[in-house]
């Protein structure tokens, strides 16, 4: 029994770790969201270049909270294998 306590609390551990790395790259998708939103709303031309780089910034982004994602979800599996297991 106290294996499985310790293989719970080692993926429970994983989990929030992966929850807060996550905040920096939800915060960046955000930024660019915003500032998607006020250069929709503002109606200028804007430079393609300039549009590439917050693509580019978003994507970065969105790659990294995905791969944080599946290594929380596998975290999570191996604490239903702990629990169940």
């Amino acid at each position: 029994m106290p294996r499985n306590r310790a293989c719970k609390a080692a993926a429970a551990d994983e989990i929030r770790a992966v929850l807060f790395d996550m905040e920096p790259d939800l915060s960046q998708i955000e930024g660019v969201l915003t500032l998607l939103s006020i250069l929709g709303e503002a109606g200028d031309s804007v430079e393609p270049i300039a549009l590439a780089a917050l693509a580019r910034a978003g994507e970065n982004a969105f790659e990294q909270l995905s791969a944080r994602w599946r290594a929380g979800f596998e975290a999570s599996k191996d604490l239903g294998r702990a629990t169940h297991g």
